[in-house]
């Protein structure tokens, strides 16, 4: 009993001095390499991209800086800052959020809008019977 005692506190020990962390040691740590990433310009209308600015070749609109935003029709006048279009609507921002909701909307079809159900009659609309 004293041995299966002394070998399971000697088993206990050795796991225990295995699974320490060894002390905080003063090791240099290099900085984060700073990756130099090409802006992305984006067509507002289509998933046209290009990595230099200029007009989307389908749509002839100026390509959107990632990032940046836009009022739909006066693309080239892009902000960095959120803010009001001429019609009173918010800027939208051009990110990949956006470029999903094109891809979405450009994938509908006919099939996959909604029917628009033709009004039904009421008693305001019915023309009164002529009265004989």
């Amino acid at each position: 009993m004293k041995t299966l005692f002394t070998l399971l506190a000697a088993g206990l020990f050795a796991f225990a001095a295995t699974a320490q962390t060894p002390a905080s040691t003063t090791k240099e740590t290099k900085p984060a390499v700073e990756t130099k990433t090409t802006p992305k310009y984006w067509c507002s209308q289509c998933d046209f991209s290009s990595a230099t600015t200029g007009t989307c070749p389908t749509h002839n609109v100026s390509l959107i800086k990632e990032g940046m935003f836009f009022c739909k029709g006066d693309e080239a006048k892009a902000t960095e800052k959120p803010g009001k279009c001429a019609d009173g609507t918010p800027t939208a921002r051009m990110d990949m959020g956006y470029q999903k909701k094109l891809k979405m909307e450009a994938g509908k079809t006919e099939s996959d809008m909604p029917k628009a159900t033709p009004p039904s009659k009421t008693k305001e609309t019915e023309q009164p019977a002529p009265k004989k």
